[in-house]
This record gives structure tokens, C-alpha cells and sequence, in this order.
């Protein structure tokens, strides 16, 4: 029999520390939260869900807790019904201090999109909210969403976008083509933090061109340990299939660094990933995704290494 760590029972996921953490630093969380026209659409893969936890009413305060568990400066979102944004999701995270950005999907017949929420009070918008379509096929109407956002204790600018890439498993060349049209989209004077839900492995010829180069935007990816960790459970099916991703900052001396300092571990099954069926959505889980989360330092770079502090 597997054994699923971090998650059965509501166990809490454990945080790594990758540097010393910084009195500046910025936490990001991205989270596909399931939508409930997407779990509607696609429901021959929860036919093992009960009807309880399929209903948004029962997972809504789980996703929340999910969020507000992990004390987020940013919050990246995917599969976030536009009514609950206006409605319920929304509602409860300017309650907790974020003001929201939110983009739908290009058609009028999905009822979902990716948002972005920012606490307020330590963070100053730059620049128009920038809504980036991902049509690039017939019948394709994904979108990304990025955010150009100032630190108000140290003026660092950096960019926050999220996407929700096409879910079919046969179209990785649309995927692809949508990868490329999003950093394309992207500017590059500033740090870039890039999250979502690609709906690719970490294998996949779209996260290899993400990661290993062919862009000007020179990518790392927060989650570089793949054995036996997962994102994601759906129908029977442990996938790694969420990223955070960072880089950009112009390049040169005078630009800005991003580097990570700490992760959300992933959850880790030991042993044959189909013999651990968790409940998910369950009484623990409000979705069919984990989320993921990283600490971030911004420090700005002189002739090619970043500057030292003198505290």
C-alpha cells in the first residue's frame, strides 16, 4: 500500500528553508482552486467524490483556510469562477487585507479565469493590470494575467503572473504555442514570478522550454525535486502539473535578483502513486490541486553579484 505524506488526516505541509530568510522577502502562493463549472463539465473524473464536497458551498471555506494557512503576501489563482470572484472568494480575501485583479477567459460561454490578490498595505500597483489571451488554437480561450507590483518598504518593482494553460492531453502543441505567446507578453525590465497550472509534467516539452532556456527570460523553477512529488490528483491520477516559476530582472549590473529562500514542500507518495486515493475535494481538501507556495528575496545586483547588506 502507497503512503501519502503531508496530506492524509489534514496533516500541515512542511515548510524548506533554502537561504536565510529575509525581513523583506515576499511570499507567493498559486492555487488552482476548481472551479465548480469546470468540476460540472468534467464530472465523469469526481464520480468518486461524494456530492457534498462537490458542492463550491462545502469547498469554499476549505480553499480559504488553504490560503490564509500559508500567510501569503501575493496570491495567484486559477479556475476562479467569475461570479465566485464577485461574490464569495473575492469577498473573503479583501476581508483579509488583498485587493483582487481578475481576468476571464476570451469566451463568453466559460465561466472561469485566473485572478491575482496583493496585500494591500505593502504593496503599490505600477502599472495596468495586463490580460494576456491564449487563443492561439479554434476553441481555445485561456488567459494569464500579470501584475506589475512595488514593495512599498523597499521600492523594488517585480512582475506576478498566472495562467491556467489547456487541459487536453492530446494538444501539448497548443500548450506550447500559449507558453510562447505569454513570455512573449511578459516584460523583462524587472523580476518575473510566473505561476499556474501549465497542465504539463515537468518532462513536457513546454516545461522544458520554460526552464531550460530558448527565451530571453531565463527561468528557474521554484520545485526542482520531481521524484515522487505531486500537485494534483484527479480521477485516479497523481500529476505533477503546477509551477512557480522565476527569473527576468533585465540582466546586467544595476538590475534586481530574484532568488527563493523557502518552499511549500509538495506532497510526496511513497510507493505505487495509484494505490494512495485520497478524498480530493474531501472534508480536508477544498480542491484537486495543492497549493504551492515560495519566500522570495528581491536584492538588486552590482557587477554581476548581488550587494551585501551592511546589518
Amino acid at each position: 500500500m502507497a503512503v501519502l505524506r503531508a496530506v492524509a488526516a489534514g496533516a500541515p505541509r512542511r515548510w524548506l528553508r533554502l537561504r536565510a530568510p529575509s525581513p523583506t522577502g515576499v511570499r507567493i502562493l498559486s492555487y488552482n482552486v476548481l472551479s465548480p463549472y469546470i468540476m460540472e463539465w468534467y464530472r465523469r473524473l469526481y464520480v468518486e467524490t461524494p456530492t457534498r464536497y462537490r458542492r463550491w458551498q462545502t469547498r469554499l471555506p476549505l480553499v480559504v483556510r488553504d490560503i490564509a494557512d500559508q500567510s501569503p503576501d501575493v496570491v495567484c489563482l486559477q479556475e476562479v469562477d467569475y461570479r465566485s470572484m464577485a461574490n464569495d472568494l473575492g469577498p473573503a480575501l479583501v476581508r483579509q487585507g488583498y485587493q483582487g485583479r481578475y481576468a476571464r477567459r476570451t469566451s463568453p460561454h466559460s465561466c472561469d479565469g485566473v485572478a491575482i490578490f496583493f496585500r494591500a498595505p505593502m504593496f503599490q500597483e505600477e502599472t495596468r493590470t495586463q490580460r494576456i489571451a491564449l487563443d492561439v488554437a479554434d476553441g481555445v480561450d485561456n488567459v494569464a494575467l500579470a501584475v506589475e507590483l512595488r514593495q512599498q518598504r523597499t521600492g523594488t518593482r517585480f512582475t506576478v503572473a498566472t495562467t491556467h494553460l489547456l487541459f487536453d492531453p492530446a494538444r501539448s502543441d497548443v500548450r506550447m504555442a500559449q507558453l510562447r505567446a505569454l513570455l512573449d507578453r511578459l516584460p523583462d525590465a524587472h523580476p518575473i514570478v510566473l505561476t499556474g497550472d501549465f497542465n504539463s509534467d515537468p518532462v513536457s516539452p513546454a516545461i522544458r522550454y520554460l526552464t531550460e532556456g530558448g527565451h530571453r527570460l531565463r527561468f528557474r523553477t521554484l520545485y526542482d525535486d520531481h521524484c515522487n512529488r505531486y500537485s494534483s490528483y484527479v480521477a485516479g491520477s497523481w500529476r505533477l502539473v503546477d509551477y512557480i516559476v522565476y527569473g527576468g530582472g533585465g540582466g546586467g549590473a544595476g538590475h534586481v535578483d530574484v532568488q527563493p529562500s523557502a518552499l511549500l514542500q509538495l506532497p510526496m507518495v511513497l510507493g505505487d502513486p495509484r494505490d494512495a486515493r485520497p478524498l480530493h475535494p474531501g472534508p480536508m481538501h477544498g480542491s484537486d490541486h495543492f497549493p504551492l507556495a515560495g519566500d522570495f528575496q528581491f536584492q538588486p545586483v552590482a557587477g554581476g553579484a548581488p550587494l551585501r547588506s551592511s546589518a
